[in-house]
């Protein structure tokens, strides 16, 4: 009987740890509207619960500059990139940068600070 309960409390412990571990990572669907009123300097910036959604199945590799700002609104512009504020970590901002090679959209990359 006592192996049996202590089989139960173990799985019922992983459980809970998977569960509380699982909740850790946020992930939300891209939202046009939200990303374009989310360009704030903040922790919990929701730009980047919706990277992995973004990058997936909105933004191609390719993708005329234009198409990429009309997803995304105006970031901060450089020669051939967009950056996107997408959270904050230690007093640094984070950034999603875009970059663009003959009006296409060439690769893009997080950049810390």
């Amino acid at each position: 009987m006592r192996h049996i309960m202590g089989r139960k409390l173990i799985v019922l412990l992983l459980i809970v740890f998977l569960f509380l571990f699982s909740g850790c990572v946020t992930k939300l669907k891209f939202d046009e509207g939200l990303w374009k009123i989310s360009n704030l300097c903040k922790e919990d910036n929701p730009r980047q619960y919706m990277l992995e959604d973004l990058k997936t199945n909105f933004l191609k590799i390719g993708m005329p500059t234009n198409d990429s700002i009309k997803l995304l609104g105006h970031g901060i512009e450089g020669q051939n990139s967009i950056n996107y504020i997408i959270g904050d970590e230690v007093a640094d901002c984070i950034f999603f940068e875009l970059l663009f090679e003959d009006d296409r959209l060439k690769d893009m990359k997080i950049i810390h600070g």
